[in-house]
C-alpha cells in the first residue's frame, strides 16, 4: 500500500444469508489505475459472534471485544443517531 491507494471494504446487510464482504484495492501504478477486488468470506458476521461468544463461555476465555468496549460502541452509534436527528427519537440516545 502506498499513499495513492485506498482499501474499500463493503460489509453487507445482515439480513443478506450468505453474502460475501468484499474488499476492493484502489490505486495508482505507473501512472494507470488499478483495482482489485477480493470477496473476504460468506460466512455471516453475526453467527461468527455467537460462535465465538459460545466458545468463550464454554472455554473461559476472554472475549476480543469486552464489556466496556461493547458499551463504548453503542455511546459512539448513540451520537451519530442522535446528530442524524430522525424523528421520534428518544432515550440515552438524544441526550
Amino acid at each position: 500500500m502506498s499513499a495513492e491507494s485506498r482499501v474499500r471494504i463493503q460489509f453487507p446487510s445482515p439480513y443478506l444469508r450468505h453474502f460475501p464482504t468484499p474488499v476492493e484495492v484502489q490505486g495508482m501504478e505507473n501512472g494507470s489505475e488499478y483495482r482489485k477486488r477480493v470477496n473476504v468470506g460468506y460466512a455471516e458476521s453475526f453467527i461468527q459472534e455467537l460462535l465465538h461468544f459460545h466458545d468463550c463461555i464454554h472455554h473461559d476465555r476472554e472475549p476480543e471485544t469486552d464489556a466496556a468496549e461493547g458499551k463504548d460502541d453503542i455511546a459512539f452509534l448513540q451520537k451519530i443517531f442522535a446528530e442524524a436527528s430522525p424523528e421520534g427519537l428518544g432515550g440515552e440516545a438524544i441526550r
